[in-house]
């Protein structure tokens, strides 16, 4: 592939995102998500870094340092893209999209392992049960990138000169829901 992020062009809504994946079995729920989260992060990643067209097919390409999910979350922190707790719950995420894809046994959100995993979620928490939080958190995340993707030019401050950041963006970002779109049913 000549340009790493040409499969990533179109935009999603959230309305797409969110029809998508709920209308999935468990492990679908949990592969597409992943997926769809991935490829938001790695399009607010490649806006907020200065890259020419060959040293980003470098980071983002085959045998590139962001080429996985687990590197880009990482590298997402290291730019302050996202704070501390956004980014153990993204690792969340990643691992339990990771069990889904690479099990061939029946496998659901009742997964105690998965279970586990999605209780140590730090942003969302007892949102519906696993399947609920895996969703809610991967949703929420989806919705900040679309943000980071649309207006590339939003920065947050960088972590490192407040130590109590992760703290307060943590806080603001619980206490943050969705809005419903004027005019949109109550389902």
């Amino acid at each position: 592939m000549s340009d790493p992020l040409s499969a990533i062009k179109t935009k999603f809504t959230m309305e797409e995102i969110l029809s998508e994946v709920t209308s999935q079995s468990d492990r679908g729920a949990a592969i597409i998500g992943g997926a769809i989260l991935e490829e938001l992060l790695t399009v607010a990643l490649a806006h907020r870094l200065i890259l020419d067209p060959v040293v980003q097919k470098r980071v983002f390409g085959t045998g590139g340092f962001c080429e996985t999910f687990a590197s880009k979350i990482d590298l997402a922190l290291a730019v302050g893209l996202m704070p501390f707790d956004a980014h153990h719950d993204l690792h969340i995420i990643r691992k339990v999209r990771n069990k889904f894809a690479h099990s061939i046994d029946p496998l659901t959100f009742e997964d105690q392992q998965i279970k586990d995993w999605l209780n140590n979620l730090r942003i969302t928490k007892g949102a519906g049960g696993p399947r609920g939080q895996y969703l809610l958190t991967m949703t929420r995340h989806a919705s900040v990138f679309i943000v980071f993707s649309t207006y590339k030019n939003l920065r947050l401050n960088p972590a490192v000169s407040d130590p109590d950041f992760p703290a307060h963006f943590s806080h603001e970002f619980r206490d943050w829901e969705p809005r419903a779109e004027p005019g949109a049913g109550s389902d």
